[in-house]
Formats: structure tokens, sequence, C-alpha cells
């Protein structure tokens, strides 16, 4: 991730030792299938990264992406989760007529910002995105070639 970035993790500031733990959990088959994987919301909002993880089940209880603690502006966020087989689902809730403008390189910033953030906190999965994240990022047209994992993003 961008060094120039504060990182704000579940709603409170925090360095790389605090999220690391957790992001190597990502790569874990064992804890991905205690815990029914993660769910994910992630922004960036100004010079701040805006990172949201909570297990799938927490309690006996499914988690909800809108009990994240994300930034502000919700336009330009991705939201999915980490699967128990491991692969990653991330998605925008913008329409095809919205992405015009600047936010479509916007999500496509924070598409790389996002893998950056996983693996230089220890993520070595492999980062498989799921059949509809690559499917939104082809139609909104974010990226060509349609990536296959989130490191496989072509940063311009």
């Amino acid at each position: 991730m961008n060094k120039s970035l504060t990182l704000i993790f579940n709603g409170e500031a925090a360095e790389s030792q605090t999220i690391s733990p957790m992001v190597r959990t990502f790569c874990s088959p064992n804890i991905l299938r205690s815990c029914g994987g993660y769910i994910i919301a992630c922004q960036v909002h100004g010079s701040t990264a805006y990172l949201g993880v909570r297990p799938t089940i927490m309690e006996g209880q499914r988690s909800n992406h809108y009990d994240l603690k994300v930034g502000p502006d919700t336009k330009a966020c991705l939201i999915g989760g980490i699967t128990v087989a491991g692969g990653i689902s991330l998605l925008f809730r913008i329409s095809k007529e919205e992405l015009s403008g600047n936010i479509g390189s916007e999500l496509r910033e924070l598409y790389i910002h996002s893998a950056d953030l996983l693996t230089q906190n220890g993520y070595s999965g492999l980062g498989i995105l799921d059949w509809i994240s690559r499917k939104s990022i082809q139609e909104s047209e974010i990226s060509s070639p349609v990536p296959l994992t989130i490191l496989d993003l072509p940063v311009e």
C-alpha cells in the first residue's frame, strides 16, 4: 500500500503490525473454515485508507457489511470477502452509468490499494477473484485485460 496513506482498520487508526496477523489468517484453510471466511470493506478517501474486516460468522451469527466501519464516501468502496476456499470477492455498488468521470479510475486504484494492503501485510494466497468480481471489472471497463487474481490488476 502507498506508504503515505494513513490506515484506519475497523474504525481505528492502525499500523501494519496491527493488521498483519489477521491478514495472514486469510491464507489459513483451518481458520477460514472455522469462521466461515471474512467479510471486507475497503476504500481510500484523500490520504486515508479504510479497511473493515470481520469473520463471516461471529458468535453463531452472520456478519453484515454495513457493520464494518469504513470512511465517509461510499461511492468508491469495495465490499466483498474471503471465502472459506480462499477466493476473493470484491465488488462495488455503482452502476455502469455512474462510472463516468473519475469514479472508474478511483475504483481501479482502490483494487490496486487493496492488493497492496494485503500483500504488504503478509497475504500469501493466490487471491483468485470470483466470477462476479471479474465480470464486474470487465463490464465496467476498469481493467483490460480482466485480472484473474487481485494481484493481476495492471498498474498504469
